[in-house]
Order: structure tokens, then C-alpha cells, then sequence
């Protein structure tokens, strides 16, 4: 059963949607005003002591591509992770992603200043998908036997994520900041004591 298999998946794709119905009975899509309000970062200043922004910026959306994007993705990385790490540790990442990000895009607006402001899981979900890649590529996790497609997969999504990021109204550095401590996650999870000494399938 799903919920049982992967609640952190379950937990954060809900999430996600849920505060995406609250965005929009609130008016909250394509309005910068009520996003702010509803804690999206500004694009420009300081957080102002409002430290809580660089969390929950992450459950808001700018629209509903952005939104089905973002879910769609974590999706499908999330229950990838959560396969291999567990749910708290696949929580762990993605929240680091989050806050990780977060801090980049504040500390981006205060030093340069822009009109708008940042929304959006994506550096939740960049994190996973740095993460799935290193854990796919390190030699212990062989046993899960995950086809060389899927490697493929992921590293084409990074390529075009990073490639999107330098368009305007995206957030370059909240994108790396995701991948950069995904990646650290991968490299620094240890390996589940029930896959030592025995192949598992993929799945």
C-alpha cells in the first residue's frame, strides 16, 4: 500500500497540494501581494526577522504548470529516495533542500535586489534529485540493480533544470543550493542494514 510504503512522499506531495487549494481560495496565484502574505521570500531586502520564509515558500505556487511540475517531480524522486533512505531521512533532504535554498534566495535579495518574489518546492526537489543520482551511482547501492534509464532520466532532468534556471523569473541559486546539499545527502547516507550481502529489485 502506498501510504504505508512511502508516508514521507505521501506527507509532502499532499502537503503540497493542499496548500496549493489554500493558495488559490485565497487569490494567492499570480498575486505577488498575497503570496508575500502567505510566506513567499522577497525578491528584494531582508527577510526582516521573518526567518520562517525560508520554509514555506516552498509550499506556495506561482501557477498551476508550476505547481503540477513541481508536484509531478517530487512524485516520483520522493518515492525513489524514500525506497532507498527510509522516510525521515528522505524528509531530512528534502527539508534541507527547502531551507538550504531558502537562504540562498534571501541572501541573493539582499545583496542583489530584484522585483517579485520566490516561490516554490523546487529546491526541495532538486535536492532529491541530486540525491537519487549519487545514491544510484554509488557502487553499494548496485544491489537495488535500477536500470541505466533511469540514471539517464535523472541526469537529463538536471541538465534541463539547471538550463531553465537561467531563464528570468527562476531561481538559479535556490536550484544549486538544492542540488548541491542533495548530493551531499546521498554521499553521507549510509547504506540500509537489509540490503548488506543480498541483491533487492528495483522498484
Amino acid at each position: 500500500m502506498t501510504v504505508r510504503r512511502f508516508p514521507a512522499t505521501i506527507l509532502l506531495f499532499g502537503s503540497v497540494l493542499l496548500a496549493f487549494a489554500v493558495e488559490l481560495r485565497l487569490g494567492g496565484t499570480g498575486d505577488e501581494n498575497t503570496l508575500v502574505r502567505l510566506g513567499a521570500i522577497r525578491d528584494a531586502g531582508t527577510l526582516q526577522g521573518e526567518y520562517w520564509r525560508v520554509l514555506t515558500y516552498a509550499w506556495l505556487h506561482a501557477n498551476f504548470l508550476h505547481v503540477a511540475m513541481n508536484a509531478t517531480l517530487l512524485w516520483w524522486l520522493c518515492r525513489m529516495v524514500e525506497r532507498r533512505l527510509g522516510s525521515g531521512r528522505t524528509l531530512g533532504v528534502y527539508l534541507v533542500g527547502v531551507v538550504g535554498g531558502g537562504i540562498a534566495i534571501a541572501t541573493r535579495a539582499a545583496f542583489y535586489p530584484k522585483v517579485g518574489a520566490s516561490v516554490g518546492a523546487s529546491a526541495g526537489v532538486s535536492a532529491l534529485l541530486a540525491c537519487a543520482l549519487v545514491l544510484l551511482h554509488r557502487p553499494s547501492w548496485a544491489f537495488f540493480g535500477q536500470p541505466w534509464s533511469i540514471r539517464i532520466a535523472l541526469w537529463s532532468i538536471l541538465i534541463i533544470g539547471l538550463a531553465a534556471s537561467l531563464l528570468p523569473g527562476v531561481s538559479l541559486v535556490g536550484h544549486l543550493a538544492g542540488v548541491l546539499l542533495g548530493a551531499i545527502g546521498g554521499l553521507l547516507a549510509p547504506l540500509p542494514a537489509p540490503v548488506l550481502g543480498s541483491a533487492a529489485k528495483a522498484g
